[in-house]
């Protein structure tokens, strides 16, 4: 399209639209091409952009581009796209015209470009009416037009333009109306009647109206269509917007009647796009925008682009569309689309603006005023001067300007303005002025010397009552004036009550009340100046004394809630009846800023209200609250307080520091409220895979997943383009387990994976404008199953188990089967067993555990228990036994059902008592049978044999043989001459012996001739029936020896009537080794050899003992290796034993073989000397050890150094038994340690009473920490130049009993006993949630902490200081790490690459104590420090000792030349804080400013916004 500008059109008039606010959404945001030829915001929402390379698809939040059938469309140029009344999207793309259907996802061609340069193409459709009266579509190519009848799907040629369009003389568009087709081209317009099928040329512009106010070639060129309800046909040209009547369109077709004249609109524009919304037709054009009333027929210049954007020159529009929020897309061809919300034309702004008639006098406005005369005036106080804004004229007049030298506290800082005697105003700046806007002068009313002085202080607000009565805050307490008497009036009685200092404001009267509102800073008063009367309203909880707040103002909803506006707290709520609370919300519970302002009840009895976040409207009836910013035309955010204004015709106006705005309530308030408020899916994605999902999901389609889908999110928009940032969005996920999910702004939600199954996805948003929800969106998601979990394999697995289980049915019941026959087989046996029984004297017996009853024939029929027949209890059977087996049995029965083993078999020979009382032998066998549920036996059953007499030994001596054979013990049995022996098989497997018997002589044991002659001579003295029992060492052959028990029983022979020796050995050699190993373990280090704190203990008490005999001292020295735990902990565990066996090695070398060396665990040796010359000889040999001890050691090719220091206790001075003195000496081990190590010192009593003390300060710690006893205090650091905070030094305190405890009571312990990590981390976590507090009151702020040597040897400490700011939502830079020299001593080259990690994550490093350790300026140069803190031992000598002075100048300027600054601790006087910053050291920390106190205090100090001391 060519434009024709002429050159007067250069200079482009101011547009009507004054509050202009733009946003773009461009390539930066998304779009894939700057060029948007099209814009179509669809019946659902979605906004469309056809650009030159491809479509896009905006929800609010993101874009899409429609990829069009085989992705032809991602790289086509698109050049409109439509929508009809049925939904379908009409795409003209490269390859032709398609029909879209976005539920179905489905493309149609519907007619497709011609592929020659000669070829048609389409270029616009329209839907309408053909002859037959069918709907369909008219569609235009550039020359040719016909009908596409969606039922048939047929498309039918209608004209064909192409005689009178030649070359480029195109179709542009057409516009179906009243079954007549207007088309417009290049050559001008024409008009076909459907019906008829008849056409005509529309007459030329020439024809009624004149071409000197356009260019008439340029202006036959149609480009955009619109009928209007008045009939009138606009057109848009190359040169212009005119109109025409078509009433008579059809009789103007037939040649029957003219044309009506054209209009000329508008003129000296090029339009590209034409859009009626809003009873207005809205004009893209080639200067900006343009709107035109169709009803008057007059057009208005709207803006241009540049109007916003001053990097922007081309105000060129070539598209534009209407969403449902009344929202317009301006379409660019290179910058993307424009959005433009015209209701931010409802708010009027004035600001300043230089050199225009409406600008104010500065933007910072204190107050906004109603003239007393008029609606159309208002006064409106700035920090320069006082202005008059006429709002009918939109002009401006200044009063009481700057002359440009005065500052910023001034008479022209206007704070608060009053009507006054109908000419005058009341003014605040420094004090009170009385000023005639007639005259524009300040005048003098007549009062008296004293009452101007009150008039002339400083004040910090005024309440003018009824015109008379001027209220005044005062620094030093309030007064209160009577302007018509000019007299003070006492306010003795008040302040009896309240006292007048702490009055911070006054908020006027209630509805029909003469009482005065006022505030202290936690109370709302009521004063009735008639009865003298005060009484407390209302006090809200939880204020300090120390805050310094009021409350600014209220105001009366339509439901009688009394609203208090509470600055830095909120909005309270009262019931009006009781000044009860009812509400009070905040920024924790609401959305609005806490800093509240100006509250005023519009005409429908709502609450508005101003903030630092905007303006605010609080629905009385439903509690909502909804919030008003930049975005919907305010200047600024940040509004101030007193500067809310309810006008005359029921306007506001409201004051912030970028002017005055002014706007009606109402309309703000019903702005976007005609949404159909909706909650769309909008994208489903998944990370794993292409969904291939519609580009418009369907919402009652079902979401297929797969189980191994992962990362599935899910977004919403509910297209309300408006207010679509602060739409809130509810979730909820049910399945299995239903998971509600918080209200969130995120209009995504995200699962890493889901079950498979069926789930619901829920969603509801809540709207900003009414807080009402929309109707729930459910998503129905079905979730495949992995093959394995499937129902169809459950199913399998279903009946694998199932025949399983009549696997082992089955098996059951051929088992039974196969008992059932065991059974009858036992049964067969057991008879033919009793039968076997019967023939050899024998019987069966049974015992059953259940009831511990025995059942046989035994008692009834061989003892003559009739009464026992049937059964009797095992009692009653033990009853019968002769007592000298009674043991034997029962021992052999408690055995038996111990051991539990089925194998065994239970074997008893026994007497029982025949009823006629004589003795009967018996030989009892039994099995156990069954076992109960807890495996224990519950069934023998055996036999038994009557072996009375002869029978009975016969068995016996049958045992006896087979023990003999058998047993382990070696048995040797010696004849009654000792000629001749017998020995078991153990005895000759021992000794090598083939033959069992044997002649005896003296070598037969490999006893000593001394022993052989002691058995010569016990063996006979034995008589029969005696024992003997002994130790001995025997030994074979080979020389092996045993350690054997000897036991020897006399026997007499039955048969023979002799006596014979039964010798019994019992080989206990593994016993006595056994015992030997013992012995040494329990008295040993088995690392080093030497004696073990065991050994020792007896040793110094056999020591002690000697002492006490002969009266000498004895010595104890306790040796603790230094360093050993580095070696053991760098080089292993095997390093430090060998480095232990090393030292034991030495000590040995170096002491006398009669003192104890020992190791008593660890790296902990003590030696026991007795018989030394004196105390001087024990210094001499601890040095020795010592200097043995730190000689270098090789281990495994490291050279490695110890120490020793040793602690010295003697007997019978420092203890008098040995635990004592060996707990001496290691208190005195650990003194030679405090004293820096590799030392020896002597125990004194002094030294236990100080571990006595440290003991229970250790045990006060760790109970302390358990109780979260330790508490943060803070110390400011102030920079001297201002007065104020720059930010604050962590110092933790303990809450004792006795008191607050200092750092320098605990920390050394807390390090020692390990806490001082977690201690530390404690109070880190509280000092950050301080901070965050107070950064909310001064940005600026940052918290310095010390940390421990320890935590530099923390492997992750960065990762976790990261973390922890992370959490809090803090920058790195205001954390400030305080390290002293001793974090660098153990392990520097770690602890420095830990302060570098800090340093890059942004953590400032400060340098503590600077000048008192040894090695501070070798450090300086490699460490990444910020700060250098000069410690408080030289700033105490500033004044007093000239070589402080030195060092504190020397640090300031090595500092300066490192590029640090310095902070001074400790200062306390005047004088230091003069010579600190003379030297440009002002940063001070020090009791001069404050000494550490709560976080509540530094709160109150924040937030009173206190100015310290500064320095000249």
């Amino acid at each position: 399209m060519a434009f024709i500008t002429p050159i007067s059109s250069l200079l482009q008039a101011k547009g009507s639209i004054e509050n202009l606010s733009l946003k773009q959404l461009s390539v930066e945001e998304g779009l894939s091409q700057g060029t948007v030829n099209s814009i179509l915001a669809d019946q659902k929402g979605f906004i469309w952009l056809a650009t030159d390379n491809g479509i896009n698809i905006y929800d609010g939040h993101s874009i899409k581009q429609l990829p069009g059938p085989n992705n032809s469309f991602l790289d086509a140029g698109i050049d409109f796209i439509k929508q009809d009344s049925e939904g379908n999207i009409w795409i003209n793309a490269n390859e032709g015209l398609y029909r879209y259907q976005p539920d179905t996802n489905a493309y149609q061609l519907i007619i497709a470009n011609a592929p020659d340069n000669d070829g048609h193409y389409v270029v616009d459709v329209t839907q309408g009416k053909n002859s037959e009266n069918k709907t369909g579509h008219w569609i235009s190519t550039n020359k040719t037009i016909a009908f596409y009848n969606p039922e048939t799907s047929q498309l039918q040629s209608k004209i064909n333009l192409s005689p009178d369009l030649l070359n480029k003389d195109n179709i542009f568009q057409i516009k179906y109306h009243r079954q007549v087709l207007y088309i417009a081209t290049r050559v001008g317009l024409y008009a076909y009647q459907t019906q008829t099928k008849t056409w005509k040329k529309l007459p030329s512009l020439a024809t009624s109206l004149s071409s000197n106010r356009f260019n008439l070639h340029e202006a036959t060129k149609g480009f955009a269509l619109y009928i209007s309800e008045e009939n009138d046909l606009y057109f848009g040209t190359n040169d212009g917007v005119f109109s025409v009547n078509i009433n008579h369109i059809n009789e103007y077709i037939s040649d029957l009647l003219p044309l009506a004249p054209y209009k000329l609109i508008l003129e000296n524009l090029s339009v590209w796009k034409f859009l009626y919304a809003d009873e207005k037709l809205y004009v893209a054009s080639n200067r900006g925008l343009y709107a035109i009333d169709t009803a008057k027929q007059q057009g208005e210049f709207l803006f241009g682009v540049s109007d916003y954007f001053s990097n922007i020159s081309d105000n060129l529009i070539i598209s534009l569309a209407q969403d449902n929020s009344g929202v317009f897309w301006l379409g660019s061809e290179s910058k993307g689309a424009y959005i433009w919300d015209p209701s931010s034309e409802l708010i009027k702004n004035y600001r300043y603006q230089q050199g225009k008639k409406e600008s104010l006098s500065h933007n910072a406005v204190w107050t906004v005023q109603k003239h007393s005369h008029s609606e159309d005036l208002l006064w409106v106080g700035t920090s320069n001067g006082l202005n008059l804004i006429d709002h009918q004229q939109k002009s401006v007049a200044r009063h009481l300007l700057a002359s440009g030298t005065e500052s910023q506290f001034s008479d022209n800082n206007i704070y608060q303005v009053y009507n006054y005697n109908e000419e005058s105003l009341l003014l605040t700046s420094k004090g009170v002025v009385f000023y005639n806007a007639k005259s524009n002068q300040v005048i003098t009313p007549g009062f008296d010397d004293e009452l101007w002085k009150v008039l002339a202080k400083e004040i910090s607000s005024i309440f003018l009552q009824d015109e008379r009565y001027l209220w005044l805050v005062q620094n030093d307490g309030v007064a209160l004036i009577d302007l018509t008497l000019g007299q003070r009036i006492d306010l003795s009685p008040l302040n009896q009550v309240v006292p007048l200092t702490k009055i911070y404001h006054f908020l006027g009267s209630l509805p029909n009340s003469n009482a005065m509102l006022f505030s202290t800073n936690d109370s709302l008063w009521s004063y009735d100046l008639s009865t003298h009367k005060a009484i407390k309203l209302y006090q809200h909880p939880g204020i300090l004394a120390s805050e310094w707040i009021a409350f600014d103002n209220w105001a009366l909803d339509k439901n009688n809630i009394f609203w208090l506006s509470y600055p830095t707290k909120g909005l309270i709520g009262l019931e009006l009846s009781t000044f009860k609370g009812k509400y009070f919300y905040h920024s924790n519970n609401s959305i609005i800023d806490n800093n509240v302002y100006s509250l005023l009840t519009d005409t429908e009895g709502d609450i508005w209200f101003s903030t630092h976040q905007g303006i605010f409207l609080l629905n009385s009836d439903t509690q909502h609250i909804r919030n008003f910013t930049v975005s919907d035309g305010f200047p600024a955010m940040e509004f101030n307080a007193a500067s809310g204004q309810k006008l005359s015709n029921g306007n506001f106006a409201y004051g912030s520091m970028e002017g005055v705005s002014i706007f009606d309530p109402l309309k703000l308030k019903n702005k976007h409220m005609e949404n159909d408020f909706k909650v769309h899916v909008t994208n489903i994605d998944v990370i794993s895979r292409d969904l291939n999902l519609p580009l418009i999901i369907n919402q009652q389609q079902e979401i297929k997943l797969n189980y191994n889908d992962v990362g599935i999110s899910f977004a919403f928009s509910t297209l309300s383009y408006g207010d679509n940032q602060h739409v809130t969005f509810e979730y909820q996920l049910s399945g299995d387990n239903q998971v509600n999910y918080p209200a969130t702004t995120d209009h995504k939600i995200t699962f890493p994976s889901l079950a498979s199954g069926q789930h619901i996805l829920s969603v509801k948003a809540k709207s900003p404008i009414t807080g009402e929800y929309s109707a729930i969106n459910r998503i129905n998601i079905r979730v495949s199953y992995a093959p394995w979990q499937s129902p169809v394999a459950y199913f399998c697995y279903a009946i694998v188990l199932l025949s399983l289980f009549a696997f082992w049915l089955y098996q059951r019941h051929l088992k039974r089967l196969r008992l059932i026959k065991a059974h009858e087989e036992v049964a067969y046996r057991e008879n033919r067993l009793q039968l076997a029984l019967v023939g050899s004297n024998s019987e069966v017996w049974d015992w059953q555990a259940h009831d511990n009853l025995m059942f046989g024939k035994r008692i009834s029929q061989e003892l003559n228990y009739v009464a026992l027949a049937a059964a009797h209890s095992f009692e009653q059977h033990v009853e019968l036994i002769h007592p000298d087996d009674k043991e034997h049995f029962l021992s052999r029965w408690d055995n038996f059902i111990t051991q539990n083993n089925r194998d065994e078999t239970f074997n008893c020979t026994y007497r029982l008592k025949h009823a006629a009382g004589c003795w009967l032998w018996y030989k009892d066998l039994g099995k156990i049978v069954t076992l109960d549920d807890e495996n224990k036996p519950s069934r023998i059953t055996g036999s038994y044999t009557n072996i009375t007499q002869t029978r009975a030994e016969e068995v016996r001596s049958q045992y006896y043989g087979e023990a003999f054979k058998q047993t382990n013990d070696w048995v040797l049995i010696v004849n009654h001459d000792y000629t001749r022996a017998t020995a078991n098989q153990s005895l000759r497997n021992v000794f090598g012996w083939r033959n069992e018997d044997f002649d005896l002589d003296n070598n037969v044991l490999g006893l000593s001739r001394q022993r052989w002659r002691f058995f010569q001579r016990l063996i006979p003295s034995l008589a029969e029936g005696e024992h003997w029992r002994g130790e001995e060492l025997v030994s074979t052959k080979a020389g092996k020896e045993f350690h054997v028990i000897v036991n020897i029983n006399v026997g007499r022979s039955h048969t023979t009537n002799r006596l014979h020796f039964i010798c019994v050995f019992s080989d206990i050699s593994a016993q006595k080794m056994a015992e030997k190993e013992l012995r040494y373990l329990a008295n040993y280090d088995h690392l080093t050899d030497l004696p073990n704190r065991s050994l020792l203990l007896a040793r110094i008490k056999h020591a002690m003992e000697s002492s006490q005999r002969q009266s000498r001292e004895i010595a104890l020295f306790f040796i603790d290796l230094d360093r050993f735990k580095q070696v053991n902990d760098s080089l292993g565990h095997d390093c430090g034993d060998l480095l232990l066996i090393e030292v034991s090695r030495r000590l040995s070398g170096l002491l006398r073989v009669d003192d104890t060396i020992s190791r008593i665990g660890g790296d902990e040796f003590v030696v026991l000397l007795e018989n030394y010359k004196g105390r001087q000889y024990l210094g001499k040999i601890a040095q020795k050890v010592i200097d043995a001890v730190e000689k270098p050691v090789l281990l495994q090719d490291h050279q490695v150094s110890i120490g020793a220091s040793i602690g010295i206790a003697l007997y019978p001075k420092d203890a008098s038994d040995s635990s004592a003195l060996l707990r001496h000496a290691d208190i005195a081990m650990y003194h030679a340690k405090q004293l820096g190590r590799n030392n020896f010192q002597f125990f004194t009593p002094k030294m236990n009473l100080e571990v006595s003390e440290r003991l229970e300060k250790e045990s006060n710690v760790k109970l302390a920490y358990a109780n979260n006893e330790f508490l943060n205090h803070y110390q400011p650091i102030i920079d001297a130049n201002n007065g104020k905070a720059a930010g604050f030094e962590l110092l933790m305190r303990w809450q004792s009993k006795q008191g607050l405890i200092t750092p320098a009571g605990f920390i050394s312990v807390a390090e020692e006993l390990g806490l001082i990590i977690p201690m530390t981390e404690a109070a880190l976590e509280r000092g950050l949630i301080d901070l965050k507090k107070w950064h909310a009151l001064r940005p600026s702020l940052y918290l310095s902490v010390n940390l421990s040597p320890q935590h530099f040897a923390k492997e992750n400490l960065v990762d976790y200081i990261a973390a922890l700011l992370k959490t809090h939502d803090l920058p790195a830079h205001l954390l400030k790490i305080e390290v002293t020299e001793s974090a660098l001593f153990s392990e520097p080259e770690k602890a420095i690459k830990t302060m570098k990690a800090l340093s890059k994550l942004g953590v400032i490093l400060a340098l503590d104590d600077f000048g008192t350790g040894f090695s501070s300026l070798s450090y300086l140069k490699r460490l990444p420090l910020d700060i250098i803190k000069i410690d408080r031992m030289f700033i105490s000598g500033i004044g007093v000792e000239k070589a402080d002075e030195a060092i504190v100048d020397a640090t300031i300027v090595l500092a300066k030349r490192l590029n640090m600054h310095c902070i001074a601790e400790g200062v306390e006087t005047t004088e230091q804080l003069t010579y600190l910053t003379r030297r440009q050291c002002h940063y001070i920390q020090g009791y001069l400013y404050s000494k550490p106190v709560d976080a509540k205090t530094i709160s109150g100090f924040l937030k009173a916004n206190i100015v310290e001391l500064k320095a000249n």
